[in-house]
């Protein structure tokens, strides 16, 4: 029987595709890969206010869009890294969607004020009431991969994690020593520096306690911007001029 006339019938998904076809002719990872830690810049937080939730702007659409296909979840394991594969580096304006301030819109900026103010008994902050909250309720209390069972595990978190965070950040500073924990940021319109999603609890302790060095990796940047700054977004014109545009964008957000 055909679907009624007012019902869209799920889009067709070639399952056997290798990959997706590429959002820009240039990918995040080309220009990673090319250029590594030319990529890095290293800034005050205390200058950055913009904050996009989306580590993955130019696929951001296709990822909503797996939400209702009907997919076992090694499949939609595999599309969603073909999504994160393709990511442009080079972005459309709209693709940014709309810009939040990191410490009063996101979860991470509230919940790491809170915790802030309540660090000398952070039984009384509002992130240690849902954990609890969450167990009470017959839920696993979790914070990204870590998955709290007990109360004593939650207290653990606190104690051992998030606590020791700010007393190591406050004495410190950012301690580059720790692995895999990178911080990602993107170019927006007009060369604005936007935080994404990476090390996002870690960037708000840095602004709360004006740490004035953080190291953020540049995963992509506006497309109108960098034809205006370096002109052709071909790889090998990205690798000579990329660099020094990073560069100078970088010194607007130090001391």
């Amino acid at each position: 029987m055909a679907p009624p006339r007012n019902c869209l019938a799920p889009p067709q998904v070639d399952l056997e595709a290798d990959k997706i076809p590429l959002m820009g002719s240039v990918t995040a990872r080309a220009v990673e890969n090319r250029l590594g830690q030319a990529l890095v810049v290293r800034v005050n937080p205390s200058r950055i206010e913009g904050y996009i939730p989306n580590r993955y702007p130019t696929g951001a659409v296709l990822e909503e869009a797996l939400r209702f296909l009907p997919l076992s979840g090694p499949v939609r394991a595999k599309l969603r890294r073909r999504i994160k594969d393709a990511q442009s580096f080079a972005i459309t304006g709209s693709q940014f969607g709309e810009v939040f301030d990191l410490m009063k819109d996101s979860e991470a900026g509230k919940r790491m004020t809170d915790l802030m103010e309540n660090r000398s008994d952070y039984k009384n902050s509002d992130w240690y009431r849902e954990l609890v909250d969450a167990l009470h309720s017959g839920h696993v209390a979790r914070h990204k991969a870590t998955t709290m069972n007990s109360i004593q595990e939650i207290q653990d978190f606190f104690t051992g994690e998030l606590l020791q965070l700010l007393d190591s950040m406050e004495s410190n500073g950012y301690d580059d020593d720790i692995p895999n924990d990178l911080g990602t940021a993107f170019i927006g319109p007009e060369g604005v520096l936007l935080k994404s999603t990476g090390a996002r609890h870690r960037f708000a302790a840095a602004k709360l306690l004006s740490v004035s060095d953080f190291p953020l990796m540049v995963r992509g940047a506006d497309k109108d911007f960098l034809r205006r700054e370096i002109g052709s977004l071909s790889l090998s014109n990205l690798e000579n001029r990329l660099p020094g545009l990073v560069r100078k964008i970088e010194k607007l957000y130090q001391d």
